[in-house]
């Protein structure tokens, strides 16, 4: 997960939420459509959850980061990890 790769993965489940939104809407915007959905365990409260999947390498991922206050300071981190 990127926010794992970014060192954020402290963010409290509600950002991490509003991060996903963020990412949801970025892919709507350059695709036209959602992202494949799967069921998933909740991390912290173990209930089955819908939740989208995204390439690694989605732009969606980092446009969410730019656009997300509570994220926007890990931008530049993620594009340097892009690039290395």
């Amino acid at each position: 997960d990127l926010l794992d790769r970014l060192g954020a993965s402290d963010l409290p489940d509600g950002q991490q939420s509003w991060y996903g939104r963020h990412v949801a809407k970025a892919y709507r915007a350059q695709h036209g459509g959602d992202a494949v959905r799967v069921w998933a365990q909740h991390r912290t409260t173990g209930k089955w959850i819908h939740v989208f999947v995204y390439a690694p390498t989605d732009p969606a991922l980092t446009a969410g980061l730019r656009s997300y206050k509570a994220t926007r300071h890990l931008a530049d981190r993620a594009a340097y990890t892009e690039a290395a």
